[in-house]
Formats: structure tokens, sequence, C-alpha cells
């Protein structure tokens, strides 16, 4: 629980207006006109997470200038809406060679997991709480994902927070935990040079397992995800 006696330097609370007008901005126009650019580290918490092409570029860019990128998000194993997951496996390689530190959620039966996840605002088995830390500086905490439907169809609210006690509380209390309650994703080069994701498991007593598929997924899921990829609803996830 965050230190309610920390002072909030500042709060800017952000809202797209559900009555608004077509082609009026929605709250991903409303934050990008904030000019938010950490130049050391930032932490990405979306339960969906499809960057797309212009995300991707963003993300490569940050890296590019020394920024530490860590994500977490839903794994397939927990997440409650497929076609987002296949939506966001399109980028997942982009992101691992762009250097992007990505973790995604463990299901809640793993073990040690289900006391850790209530910190991240989960339910029963999927990642719910959305928050952005900059730089340790400032914090963003609202009800939008880095995803199209967040950046071009919802009606969104957060809140901007410029503190670095908070921010920074945030980050202390998080990353530590991420090992814990989520796989590592990693990209490995087999000896004939061609990439591969892998996905690490860290548990409570130190034990790492590494996996070449995603974790506690069925063929059959797997199958499932893989077709919903090849249908043309990015722009609805």
């Amino acid at each position: 629980r965050l230190n309610t006696q920390r002072r909030l330097d500042r709060i800017k609370s952000l809202a797209a207006n559900p009555s608004v007008e077509p082609g009026q901005p929605h709250l991903m126009t409303r934050f990008a006109a904030l000019n938010l650019k950490p130049t050391h580290e930032m932490l990405i918490i979306s339960p969906y997470f499809v960057l797309g092409k212009e995300g991707v570029a963003w993300i490569r860019d940050l890296t590019a200038h020394g920024v530490r990128v860590t994500v977490l998000t839903n794994s397939l194993a927990a997440t409650d809406v497929a076609a987002v997951n296949a939506g966001y496996q399109d980028y997942r390689q982009d992101l691992l060679a762009a250097g992007v530190r990505l973790y995604e959620l463990k299901p809640v039966g793993a073990p040690g997991v289900k006391t850790q996840k209530k910190l991240f605002g989960s339910s029963k088995a999927s990642l719910h709480a959305k928050t952005y830390v900059f730089d340790r500086q400032s914090i963003f905490i609202g009800s939008m994902n880095l995803d199209p439907r967040s950046s071009k169809l919802n009606t969104e609210i957060g809140v901007l927070c410029d503190s670095p006690a908070i921010a920074g509380q945030v980050i202390d209390g998080v990353e530590p935990k991420l090992d814990l309650i989520a796989w590592r994703v990693e990209q490995r080069t087999d000896t004939n040079g061609k990439s591969r994701i892998v996905w690490v498991d860290t548990e409570g007593n130190g034990t790492v397992t590494e996996y070449d598929s995603e974790p506690d997924v069925s063929f059959m899921r797997r199958a499932s995800i893989w077709f919903l990829g090849l249908l043309p609803i990015e722009s609805e996830l």
C-alpha cells in the first residue's frame, strides 16, 4: 500500500468526453500531448498490449536512446481476451529485438503467485491494472491500455501524478516481484542464427525453467490464437 503521508506534488486528471463528435481527441491523444519522454527508465503495466507499428517505433526510439523499458502484460494462459493476445504476439519479437524487458503474467494457480498478484490489480487470473511510470518522476494510472481500442474507440480516464516519491515507490514495489508473478520473455539465437522466443519461469525457491512455447496453454488454444492472428481485426483490439 502506498504511504498515504507522501505528498502529491501535482495531480492532473485526463479523460475523454463520451459525447465528443467523431474525430475529436481520445485520451491517448491528450496523453501524448503531455510529451512525457523518459530518459532513463519506463515501467509499463498494460493488460492488453497491442502497440502497432507506430507504438513499436516509439519503444524502439526509447531503447535506442538508452531508456530501460520494462513491460508487464497478460500471458496467453492468463488473458481473458484471446483475440487481444493474438494481436500482441504480432509485435512481441520486435519488442524483444528492441531490448524491452518483457514479462507475461502467470495464471493465479502458479506456485507463489496468488498472494503477490494483489499488488497488480488482478482478478482470479488476469491482470487489470494500467500503470505507466516515467523515470521515477511521474506515474499515470487509469483505464487506458496500450492498444488500438483504447487509443481510438474507448472512452478512457486516468490520473497523472508528478511525484518522485510515489513513482519510485511503485517501481520498487513492482520490479522485485516480476520474476515470481510473471514469465520473463527472452529472445534466443540458435546455432543456425535463427531467433526464437523462450519463457523463463523463476519459482520462489530459485528454480529456473525455460519453455520454448507459452507455458500452461493447450495446443488447441495456441492454434486458436494463430487463427485469430490471421484475421484483419487489429484496429478493433
